[in-house]
Formats: C-alpha cells, structure tokens, sequence
C-alpha cells in the first residue's frame, strides 16, 4: 500500500520497505508545506491484511495530523470494526477520531429506494408489488447492493416470463434460484 501511495505521489516506489516509509514522509511532509491537503481513502478495508492496517498505523503516527493536512478514511463492510478491535489492530483503531456506521433501509425505505430508481430509468408504473418489496426486503436485509441485485434478478425474470409486475412469488422464485447458483 505504501508503495501505491508514493507512486501516487510521483515517487519511484521501488525502494526496501523502511527506505518507503521515509520517503513517504517525505512526500507527506513536502505536500503538506506546498499547501496541499492529502486525503487516503481506502475502501473494502474490512479485506485488509493485518500488515496493510499495520502500514495503516504507522502512517498515522507521522503525527502530521495535528495542522488537519492527512486524512485516513477507511470504508468497508460493518465487519471492519471487528476487523479493528482484533488482537494487533486495536492501536489503530483508537487512532479513529470518527466512526460511522450506515445501517441498511427499512422496510418502508426499500420501497422508495426501488421506485425512485424505477423512475430514473422511465418507468412511472409500480411495478414492484408491495408484497414483493417485502420479501425483497428480508432477503435482503436493507443492504443496498443486495436490494439491487435482487431487484434486477427480478426485473429480468420479468422480461423472461412475460410478466408485467414483480410479486412475492415471483421474488421468491428468483431467490430459490440464487440459493441454487
């Protein structure tokens, strides 16, 4: 990771592994009093070996982020803050100033969140029933992407069996398959 980083800060990242980490401060330092801000922003950190959070720490300990110059964002599914309180990343974890959780939609949110984007792509009609939208619910679980995909496995059953609406047996055929798959 850190050698991504300095390739992204124009540095050449072929050096050993202490001889990185200099060189990154370096380049923090040297962007930092050039007037710049620098943003690292890590997204499916809950994937992240423990040496990458390592690296992780260790660049939060460059104690350049009293003057705000370097933030650290790390997103990820809601297992990342187990993945943090794990024996060896707990140091890091202190180090969050910010935590944020998004929680999944509500029942009464999927809904809307599924017509609004039935909407933006032209249709006006409901075609998702409102026993359908639950069921896609559980399944589910609020997730947004698990929402879509599910949706759209519907909306292409649809297509294949004629159908003009998605119902609850519809969507439950479709997740029978999915279990199949």
């Amino acid at each position: 990771m850190i050698a991504r980083i300095l390739q992204e800060l124009g540095a050449k990242p072929n050096l050993a592994w202490a001889n990185r980490t200099i060189k990154l401060t370096q380049k923090f330092q040297d962007t930092l009093r050039s007037g710049r801000r620098l943003v690292l922003i890590i997204d499916e950190a809950h994937l992240l070996e423990h040496q990458t959070l390592e690296d992780i720490r260790l660049l939060t300990n460059l104690d350049m982020d009293r003057s705000t110059g370097v933030s650290v964002l790390l997103l990820g599914q809601h297992w990342l803050r187990g993945v943090l309180k794990k024996i060896g990343n707990e140091a890091l974890y202190q180090r969050l100033r910010l935590r944020l959780s998004l929680e999944g939609l509500t029942e009464e949110q999927t809904g809307g969140y599924i017509r609004h984007h039935m909407t933006l792509a032209g249709c006006t009609a409901d075609v998702f029933t409102e026993e359908a939208i639950t069921e896609i619910f559980a399944a589910a679980e609020g997730i947004l992407r698990e929402i879509n995909n599910i949706a759209y496995e519907c909306l292409f059953m649809t297509s294949q069996t004629n159908q003009q609406y998605v119902d609850k047996q519809l969507v439950t055929a479709v997740l029978n398959q999915r279990e199949l798959n």
